[in-house]
């Protein structure tokens, strides 16, 4: 039941526009393959939870590479060295 009513909401949603900020995963064999297990109803809780924990990881590491680029070397004005990350350019970056 759960199944059906998450495909209802789905369905004419494609056309719709997104928000600039939303940043989409490519669609790699990983990827695809995870979402497939995760909707399959037959997929055993221990399966579902570990490849829904893969995911959030894909998620987060992503999120963290939009927000956080290359390092940044600089000097402080009191004489120290600094070793930061620069923003991202992420569509929503300062």
């Amino acid at each position: 039941m759960h199944q059906i009513e998450l495909k209802r909401l789905g369905q004419g949603q494609e056309d719709v526009p997104l928000s600039k900020n939303i940043i989409l995963l490519e669609q790699k064999s990983q990827l695809v393959g995870i979402n497939t297990l995760l909707m399959d109803p037959e997929t055993p809780s221990e399966d579902f939870i570990f490849y829904f924990d893969r995911l959030v990881t894909m998620l987060v590491e992503r999120s963290v590479s939009e927000r956080l680029s290359s390092g940044l070397f600089t000097h402080a004005s009191q004489g120290y060295h600094v070793h930061a990350l620069r923003r991202g350019h992420g569509p929503d970056s300062d």
